[in-house]
C-alpha cells in the first residue's frame, strides 16, 4: 500500500514539472516574440493593432485653414486718469461740515463739504472795492474829456485820469478772475463759508476732510495744501497689459481685445487697444499696452486681474487641430499615419492587423482655439495626423 502512495506522488510531481516546463517555454516564446517586433520596429514609429485604432484613434487631415491669430497675457485694471478728480481746498479755513462720504455716488456740481474761511470775505470786499474805484476812475476819465474839449483843462490831466482808470478796470478783472478761479456761488458770498464742489460725476474714493480741521488754500502760498477729496468715474476704465518682445509685432493700435475675469465666469468684456507703450520695462521685458473699456454696471473694479485675448488678424496657413500637438521631451510632434500599412506578404504573416504610426518633429506657428499653424514641409496637405489618442501613440513608441 505504502509504495502505491509513493507512485502517484511521482506521478502527480511528473505531471506538474511537465506543466511548468511548458509554460516557460511558451512564455520565453512569447518574450522572443515581442523582442522581435521592437527590433523590426523602426525608431520614431508607434505600432498599434487594428481593433487599438478603432477604439481609441480618431485621424484628420492636415489641410490649409484661416487662423484667427490672437495675443494671449494678463492685465490690471485701473482709472481712466481722464476721469479722476483729486479736490484740494482753494482757500485757507476750517472745515465745518460734510456733506458727501467714501463710496457716495455724486453729480459734477454736487457739494462735499463747507468750509469757514475769512479768504471768502476778503475776496468779496476785494470785489466790491475794485468795482467801487472803477466807477470812480470812469467818471473822473469822462469829466476830465469834457474839461480838456472846453480847454479847461490840461492834456495831461486827461492822461493822468486815463491811467487810473486802466488801472482800477485791470484790478476789478484780478478781483473777478478770483472769484471766478474760486467758483464761488451766490450763497458763498452772502456768509464766509465755502463750498467745495464735484467736479465731475463719480463716486468718492478718498476722503481726507473730517469736521474742525484747519486746511491751506492751494493759492494762499502755503508749501501745506492736503488733498480733501478723491472724485472718480469708472463707468469706463482702462486695462494695462504686459506685452512680451515676442508679440509685439503683432499689436496695433485700435485690434479688439477680449477680457475675462475670475469674478465673472463665462462672462466676457471687449475693448480695444488705445496706447502702445514704445519702452521695453528692463525688469520684466515687457511693453505697456492701454485699452479701453467701457464699464457702465460698474462690474469690473480697479486693481482686478483679468485675462486678455488681443486678436491680430487672420490668415490662411497649413495647420493641424490643437489636439494633434504633442510635447515628447525637447521635441514638439505629431503622429502620422503611414499610409501603407502591411508592405509584404512576410509582415502580413509575421504582424497582421498592424497600423503604424509615425512621430514626426513640428514646428508651431499662429494658433487659434482650435488649430496650431505647421511651419516647414515636414507635414502636407492631405496627411493623416492622430487628433485623439495621442496618449496611447506616445506609449506605443
Amino acid at each position: 500500500m505504502r509504495n502505491l502512495t509513493i507512485k502517484k506522488g511521482f506521478f502527480w510531481l511528473s505531471i506538474l514539472t511537465m506543466s511548468m516546463t511548458m509554460t516557460f517555454a511558451c512564455t520565453r516564446t512569447s518574450n522572443n516574440s515581442d523582442d522581435s517586433l521592437k527590433k523590426e520596429r523602426p525608431a520614431g514609429e508607434a505600432w498599434i493593432t487594428n481593433e487599438q485604432f478603432a477604439k481609441s484613434i480618431e485621424t484628420k487631415s492636415v489641410g490649409h485653414r484661416t487662423l484667427t491669430s490672437k495675443v494671449i497675457s494678463t492685465g490690471r485694471i485701473t482709472f481712466d486718469d481722464t476721469k479722476v478728480s483729486h479736490l484740494f481746498s482753494p482757500v485757507t479755513g476750517r472745515v465745518e461740515k460734510l456733506i458727501a462720504n467714501i463710496g457716495d455716488e455724486v453729480k459734477a456740481g454736487a457739494p462735499l463739504c463747507t468750509i469757514n474761511s475769512p479768504d471768502l470775505g476778503s475776496a468779496h470786499s476785494d470785489v466790491v472795492k475794485a468795482k467801487a474805484d472803477l466807477t470812480a476812475a470812469e467818471h473822473d476819465f469822462k469829466r476830465k474829456k469834457e474839461l480838456v474839449d472846453v480847454h479847461a483843462a490840461t492834456q495831461s490831466d486827461l492822461e493822468q485820469s486815463e491811467d487810473n482808470y486802466q488801472k482800477a478796470k485791470a484790478e476789478m478783472e484780478r478781483a473777478s478772475l478770483k472769484f471766478k478761479m474760486w467758483k464761488i456761488t451766490k450763497e458763498d458770498e452772502a456768509s464766509q463759508q465755502f463750498t467745495l464742489r464735484a467736479p465731475i460725476d463719480g463716486m468718492v474714493l478718498m476722503r481726507n476732510a473730517n469736521p474742525g480741521i484747519e486746511v491751506q488754500g492751494v493759492y494762499s502760498g502755503a508749501n501745506i495744501a492736503n488733498e480733501l477729496y478723491t472724485v472718480g468715474d469708472y463707468s469706463s476704465i482702462w486695462v494695462y497689459i504686459d506685452l512680451y518682445e515676442i508679440d509685439m509685432a503683432h499689436v496695433q493700435k485700435d485690434q479688439e481685445v477680449l477680457f475675462s475675469s475670475v469674478s465673472y465666469p463665462g462672462e466676457v468684456f471687449k475693448g480695444k487697444v488705445s496706447l502702445i507703450s514704445q519702452v521695453i520695462d528692463p525688469n520684466t521685458r515687457t511693453a505697456r499696452v492701454r485699452c479701453n473699456i467701457a464699464n457702465p454696471d460698474h462690474k469690473l473694479k480697479p486693481e482686478m486681474y483679468v485675462t486678455t485675448e488681443i486678436f491680430t488678424g487672420t490668415k490662411s496657413a497649413l495647420a493641424v487641430p490643437k489636439e494633434a500637438v504633442v510635447r515628447l521631451a525637447d521635441q514638439t510632434v505629431v503622429f502620422k499615419q503611414i499610409s501603407k500599412v502591411i508592405e509584404s506578404k512576410e509582415e502580413a504573416e509575421s504582424h497582421p492587423g498592424i497600423v503604424r504610426f509615425q512621430a514626426v518633429p513640428v514646428v508651431i506657428g499662429n494658433e487659434d482655439d482650435h488649430f496650431s499653424e505647421i511651419i516647414g514641409n515636414t507635414l502636407h496637405e492631405g496627411d493623416l495626423v492622430v487628433a485623439k489618442g495621442t496618449i496611447l501613440m506616445s506609449s506605443s513608441l
